[in-house]
């Protein structure tokens, strides 16, 4: 538990989606931070219901089925039944991504770390969060592979955030284990593999290096679901759309080829795919 901790508001730690991993030499580490404001979730599950009963009052109201005092009354029921919904803010000038640090364990004591963290992504982009249950964020940073000041050996990690002066809120631990070695050829030639390289390059904004691994994929594997929409994502951000839409097509295609049975691609496809057909109208 943290110093003071606020409750409610929780923080998870992952490393290449994992609690517990160990990685080579010449692979990157994906550290995950997400945060959501559990009391917020559970409240808004519990007021599902009353809002719920209270838009078909106003319906009723607007289609004179009610009474306007039996309308306010029956509203007043309704609203006295809603939980609170606590909101938590927290940022700053600098942005809330810089509230949250990476500690490790030395000698049975936390200490900060001081490894070559490199910014991959953070969502929402605005400097300051409101956590009200309808909003979580999202925070990823990494390490890349080959960096010579990359910590070795074994080590446990956790996050902390600090929403405000003393209040600190503390993440799950992680176990990662920098293997002094390289991967064998025959593993660092595996679709898992070449995907993982993909995806953090392309989060590095190293679209060359991105597509490079996209186009390996896919030479051995035309098929590949996520090949094709890691292409899609870099041709998107290259602002080559028609390159882009084609990509995401080819991503759904492969997608039904492996499962016939399914009426409609994953939403994630779908959006994809949406998106960049609403850009390209706006071109």
């Amino acid at each position: 538990m943290g110093i003071n901790e606020p409750k409610g508001i929780r923080i998870s730690l992952k490393l290449n989606k994992k609690n517990d991993v160990s990685i080579y030499e010449d692979e990157p580490l994906t550290l995950t931070i997400s945060i959501v404001n559990n009391l917020a979730l559970t409240a808004n599950s519990a007021n599902a219901y009353y809002i719920s009963q209270i838009n078909d009052l106003k319906k009723k109201l607007e289609l004179r089925k009610i009474s306007e005092d039996d309308f306010k009354a029956k509203l007043n029921e309704f609203e006295k039944k809603l939980a609170e919904v606590k909101t938590f803010v927290f940022g700053g000038p600098e942005g809330w991504t810089q509230l949250i640090n990476i500690w490790v364990l030395e000698k049975d004591n936390w200490i900060r770390t001081n490894w070559p963290w490199k910014h991959l992504l953070h969502h929402p982009r605005s400097q300051v969060v409101k956590l009200n249950g309808k909003t979580s964020c999202i925070m990823e940073v990494g390490l890349d592979p080959e960096d010579v000041n990359r910590p070795k050996g074994k080590y446990i990690i956790k996050a902390i955030l600090e929403i405000a002066p003393n209040k600190n809120i503390e993440s799950n631990t992680c176990t990662v284990n920098f293997i002094t070695k390289r991967m064998q050829k025959t593993e660092k030639e595996s679709e898992p593999v070449n995907l993982n390289l993909g995806r953090y390059t392309y989060k590095r904004l190293q679209l060359e290096k991105s597509m490079e691994y996209a186009d390996l994929i896919l030479s051995k594997n035309q098929n590949s679901i996520l090949a094709w929409s890691l292409k899609g994502e870099i041709e998107e951000t290259r602002g080559e759309l028609d390159k882009a839409e084609t990509a995401y097509l080819h991503s759904i295609e492969a997608y039904w080829k492996q499962v016939p049975a399914d009426s409609e691609p994953p939403i994630s496809l779908q959006i994809k795919l949406t998106r960049v057909q609403s850009r390209k109208l706006f071109q």
